[in-house]
């Protein structure tokens, strides 16, 4: 299908190519019923407007620059990567409906951001280098972590997180509560873990942990902690059908929990509970934050939520209930 063009709109709308452009760009110098239709006709037709083009045109596009780490969106059956999948699609959304774009490059290639008219830029994911914090120093900048070079400082409560998944095990009949993490998943798996081990440690309860890299290990890793008298699971990595197979092979009935956005754990019989990090709200917060930041300069903290959906029923921010 061709990419829709302000005179694909024109035409829908029955008026001029200028009209539409001056309506989208928040004129309202015509009849109430002129800009309904020709907004309505840019809804129909799903025109999103050539932000680059005009940041580059008059200076003042409102453009965000992305730098992604490739291995974060680069999905494989042992790490699925579905939030960072779905946080950047809906960050680029965000910021589509506020008059925003844009342009997202791999991380290591922070140079062809440099000619660009950017108003503010997001350290997707990865660890930041000279050349991200050099383009932070010109505009402000979202990343993840306390990194001083952040004007805004985004992140999950991964503590809270944590408790709030050994809650839903604990609710289960779980009294010894393990954590199994993917090698492919090491970010994520560091940060998990270690608000695991202080959680149990705070409890006075030794923890029960180990990785796994392939459905081979996986198998390995799950024997592990079952000789160790685990009686839930916390995985963290996103291979819940991998588990869940592998459970009902060997005849394990404990409770389970995933870290997941919860796509196909819903689907699955029987259902399985996800602790989900809600990527598309935490690109809302994200997309609100930047252009916020745009507009005024400040610095802020972004907390990102999280939720536990059970089979029953899912509370964004929290455990379900």
């Amino acid at each position: 299908m061709t990419k829709p063009t302000l005179r694909h709109v024109a035409l829908r709308a029955g008026v001029s190519t200028a009209t539409v452009s001056r309506i989208l760009n928040g004129s309202a110098a015509y009849s109430d019923e002129t800009i309904a239709r020709v907004k309505q006709a840019a809804a129909d037709l799903r025109y999103r407007p050539n932000v680059v083009a005009r940041a580059t045109r008059t200076g003042s596009g409102r453009l965000v620059g992305a730098l992604v780490d490739r291995r974060s969106t680069r999905a494989t059956s042992m790490a699925p990567r579905v939030f960072w999948l779905h946080f950047v699609d809906e960050l680029l959304d965000c910021l589509c409906e506020q008059g925003a774009g844009m342009v997202a490059v791999s991380s290591d290639r922070a140079e062809l951001l440099q000619a660009l008219p950017l108003d503010s830029l997001i350290v997707v994911s990865g660890q930041p280098d000279n050349s991200h914090l050099e383009l932070a120093r010109n505009m402000p900048t979202a990343g993840f972590g306390d990194d001083p070079a952040w004007a805004i400082s985004v992140s999950h409560d991964y503590r809270e997180a944590t408790v709030d998944a050994l809650a839903y095990l604990e609710g289960q009949g779980a009294v010894n509560p393990a954590i199994m993490t993917s090698v492919h998943e090491p970010r994520l798996s560091r940060l998990f873990t270690d608000e695991y081990c202080r959680v149990m440690s705070s409890r006075g309860k030794e923890p029960i942990q180990t990785e796994f890299g392939d459905e081979l290990t996986l198998g390995t890793a799950f024997e592990a902690i079952m000789d160790q008298g685990a009686d839930g699971l916390f995985v963290v990595g996103g291979v819940s059908r991998a588990v869940r197979d592998l459970m009902a092979a060997e005849q394990y009935d404990i409770p389970l929990i995933v870290q997941s956005e919860g796509l196909v754990e819903q689907y699955m019989q029987p259902p399985v509970a996800t602790l989900s990090l809600c990527a598309r709200r935490s690109a809302h917060l994200v997309a609100e934050a930047l252009i916020a930041s745009m507009d005024d300069g400040q610095r802020r903290v972004v907390r990102l939520p999280h939720a536990v959906q059970v089979p029953e029923a899912s509370s964004e921010g929290g455990v379900a209930r």
